[in-house]
């Protein structure tokens, strides 16, 4: 039986809900703290208030557009940000591969480097698993 290099992985990272979890818990407790100090009521109420503000402008500009990553053998990795056009990425070394997340740290046609979370809960757990085993065999992780 002959392997196939010519196959092309498509994964689609979706929004994670345990992040935004993360994300509006640690805000709360934010909140919790700014009342929980030893300023005047008025203080309190005001850093409350500012850190409120900062969830909601979080919540409100995070952007929820799922990414499509792609793989062959003679392309590399590709990267959709909008869903439609595939760009090459070059995926760095600083990649972290965990069992909950992976931290894809990758850089597109002369722009900055770019990171990618992407939680468990972000795609299938086949797709995760095929996701994992790509990056360890294109050699790009730092397992931890």
């Amino acid at each position: 039986m002959s392997k196939n290099t010519q196959a092309t992985f498509y994964f689609i990272v979706e929004p994670s809900r345990q992040i935004k979890r993360v994300f509006d818990g640690l805000h709360a407790f934010a909140v919790l703290a700014c009342f929980l100090n030893s300023l005047q009521f008025v203080n309190q109420l005001i850093m409350a208030v500012m850190v409120t503000a900062f969830w909601l402008f979080g919540t409100f500009s995070r952007k929820t557009a799922s990414v499509y990553l792609s793989y062959t053998v003679n392309k590399g990795w590709e990267v959709a940000l909008d869903g439609y056009n595939y760009r090459s990425a070059m995926v760095l070394g600083t990649t972290v591969i965990a069992s909950s997340a992976i931290f894809l740290h990758f850089k597109m046609d002369g722009q900055s480097s770019r990171s990618l979370l992407i939680a468990r809960d972000s795609m299938r757990a086949s797709d995760y698993r095929r996701l994992m085993v790509r990056l360890k065999l294109s050699g790009y992780s730092q397992g931890r």
